[in-house]
């Protein structure tokens, strides 16, 4: 009898190329980026209440790129830090204007799901801009892409967000900073599933196959 053959691989990152990180020397505060549904299980409000209770430390602004059912009443509930510039809601863009926006505008992007997120592609697409991404610790999201390289984890405390904030200006300012993106490819993602599927013919039985889904 044919053996089973099971094999697993990576969805492709929706950035298309890797662009190298840029090094941001000597600065203090940074511009952090939101991407995804602005729902309760996303973690916004949480964060942005943790970053309150922290008087924002290192954080310059935090720009919200999409939208959901929680966006008004968030506008309405933190409308001062609208006004005083600290909160941006950018609203929801075309992917290709979106990847080219936030290249423009983020030192990093911000993960803050408080549920179990299924290997989030977000993570993935910010090391792909050359930006790393300070992620919830919890669940299985806190374990994906380690080997990628970007990711810098805090916990819903202000101590730890204050500790991550300091890592992530060690992380910017680091002269050799580079992440291993080769598996997200899309290149690297149809030669396997090529690879793959004539393993399965081989075998007389189709492969199983299990992706990272993309949560955002």
């Amino acid at each position: 009898m044919a053996s089973r053959i099971r094999e697993s691989f990576f969805n492709p990152s929706s950035v298309p190329v890797a662009f190298q990180p840029s090094r941001v020397a000597g600065k203090q505060r940074f511009r952090l980026a939101f991407v995804g549904r602005i729902s309760q299980e996303k973690g916004l409000a949480e964060f942005i209440e943790l970053a309150e209770s922290v008087n924002f430390h290192r954080i310059d602004v935090l720009g919200v790129y999409g939208d959901g059912p929680d966006r008004r009443a968030m506008e309405q509930r933190f409308a001062s830090l609208i006004e005083r510039g600290k909160l941006v809601f950018f609203g929801r863009l075309p992917q290709e204007e979106l990847f080219a926006r936030m290249r423009r505008f983020a030192d990093a992007v911000v993960v803050p799901s408080l549920g179990a997120e299924n290997a989030p592609l977000v993570i993935i697409e910010a090391a792909m801009l050359g930006l790393p991404a300070l992620v919830h610790d919890g669940g299985s999201m806190a374990t994906t892409a380690d080997a990628v390289g970007n990711k810098i984890k805090f916990r819903s405390e202000p101590q730890s967000l204050e500790l991550a904030l300091d890592r992530l200006a060690i992380h910017l300012a680091d002269k050799g900073r580079s992440y291993s993106l080769a598996e997200y490819l899309p290149e690297h993602y149809q030669q396997r599933l090529v690879e793959i599927m004539e393993l399965g013919e081989h075998a007389g039985t189709a492969p199983s196959r299990r992706t990272d889904e993309a949560v955002c």
